[in-house]
């Protein structure tokens, strides 16, 4: 099983994560999620007992700028 990346802000905890701990920590704690519990970065987060800086939370302005325009597009407003 390997980490479910779905967003940027998933795969920049990812990036963290393995900067913390290592890409073997992450891949082991991907095999040892009980049950249901899928391979978010969030749930292998709180295998490891990491706690991502909220830093990583905030998009970079390029990313805010391209949602805006995509949301502009959809309004009709561009």
């Amino acid at each position: 099983m390997e980490p479910i990346v779905e967003t940027k802000r998933d795969q920049r905890v990812l990036d963290w994560m393995a900067s913390q701990v290592g890409h073997q920590a992450i891949a082991d704690a991907c095999v040892k999620l009980a049950g249901a519990r899928r391979a978010f970065p969030s749930n292998l987060a709180k295998l490891l007992g990491l706690s991502p800086p909220r830093e990583l939370a905030v998009a970079s302005p390029e990313d805010v700028e391209a949602h805006l325009r995509t949301i502009r597009q959809i309004l009709g407003l561009c």
